[in-house]
């Protein structure tokens, strides 16, 4: 682009691509089409998105999504369930570090919405797996509706801890939220049973059909679970989003038709569920507002750990109480004093150091006695002198 006026046809990538034309690098005439470009953006997706436009003024090229406040606001003492993609993981393990209550991915990483549907109700029918839904291949046991984490070389200790899993995920009776993470629309099914399954296992292809979940079926099958925990758990608000991580082994138009079907899905949800489930646009935000590829990890395919970060900021300013912010601070100055380390632990002035950080830690432990510090509150205790 340089310092030529942009032409009135220049594609849009372009415009949005300068991050840093100053006003003086670009004519009156450019800077006036630059506005009416993003302003015309603004006016096809800002509502549905909460959009708010950086470039209007002509000093940044860029369009940063504020995603509009939730129906709810998330305390330091509420029970969080959250399941779905690898992106429900990454989130489910900022909540826990800040001592929330929170269960993730009962059955590990779910992609489509029909087996995140089927994981749902089995854990309201509370129904034990049992020896019947386990596979054996080769050396190892595993069962179709759960990630590979849970495969074990043993038959009784793949079972064991599937259950033990399945015991935790009733959690969700007393969840405050529910955060469902969908990541693709297209499914694997057995020829031989036509069961949709959660993961292959690497299982010879000629085991499984693959097609695409319709816009109407992964919508009635999320719709009629949920009614069915939200009369259980009548304090229970659903969060719907569509994972920002790209299928690319789908293919790209494979792809963009997959988060497409769960979009229009996913809201249609929304609507049917008449309050009780709103949407957060972490979709949204990794493809518009971090529209570059320094967000992303090495495979150009999965958030980088900044990108996460980010979208978490964006969460946390729309979903949180305000006490919770101030506490989030004082555990993150506590998770760095856990990872101190000091030159000399029998100094004086470690030893205070080392005193100041068990006083936080009680006071902490009196103010939410949910939290379970006892990890923190060893690692301090093994490094003072005088117990």
């Amino acid at each position: 682009l340089g310092h030529q006026p942009l032409s009135p046809s220049a594609p849009m990538h372009l415009i949005s691509s300068a991050p840093r034309l100053s006003r003086s690098s670009i004519g009156e005439p450019a800077r006036r089409r630059c506005k009416f470009a993003f302003g015309f953006r603004h006016q096809l997706g800002g509502q549905a998105a909460g959009l708010r436009m950086a470039a209007a003024d002509g000093e940044s090229f860029r369009t940063v999504i504020q995603p509009k406040c939730l129906p709810f606001q998330l305390g330091l003492r509420d029970k969080v369930t959250l399941m779905g993609s690898c992106f429900s993981d990454n989130i489910g393990n900022k909540l826990k570090d800040l001592k929330f209550q929170a269960v993730t991915n009962p059955f590990g990483i779910t992609f489509n919405p029909v087996s995140l549907s089927w994981q749902l109700r089995r854990i309201l029918e509370r129904k034990p797996f049992t020896e019947d839904d386990l596979i054996n291949a080769g050396e190892q046991w595993f069962s179709y509706q759960h990630h590979s984490a849970f495969t074990r070389r043993d038959k009784a200790d793949c079972l064991k801890v599937i259950n033990e899993s399945l015991d935790l995920a009733w959690a969700l009776t007393e969840s405050r939220v529910l955060f469902l993470t969908l990541g693709t629309a297209w499914m694997f099914c057995l020829k031989e049973t036509g069961q949709v399954v959660s993961n292959c296992h690497k299982m010879p292809h000629n085991l499984f059909v693959r097609h695409m979940v319709s816009v109407e079926q992964a919508a009635d099958e999320l719709v009629a679970v949920l009614e069915e925990w939200l009369r259980r758990n009548e304090d229970l608000m659903v969060v719907l989003t569509v994972s920002p991580v790209r299928h690319w082994k789908d293919g790209p138009i494979e792809n963009s038709l997959s988060k497409a079907t769960l979009l229009c899905a996913v809201h249609q949800v929304i609507r049917r569920l008449n309050g009780r489930a709103c949407y957060f646009p972490s979709y949204e935000i990794m493809m518009d507002d971090l529209r570059d590829y320094r967000y992303y990890e090495e495979d150009m395919l999965h958030p980088s750990a900044l990108a996460v970060n980010y979208i978490w900021e964006r969460l946390s300013d729309c979903a949180f109480h305000p006490e919770v912010k101030p506490v989030f601070k004082r555990l993150e100055n506590l998770s760095r004093a856990v990872n101190h380390r000091p030159f000399d632990v029998a100094s004086s002035s470690h030893q205070n150091f080392v005193k100041k950080q068990l006083v936080e830690i009680s006071e902490l432990a009196k103010l939410y006695p949910h939290m379970n510090l006892a990890e923190e509150e060893s690692r301090f205790l093994a490094q003072l002198e005088d117990k």
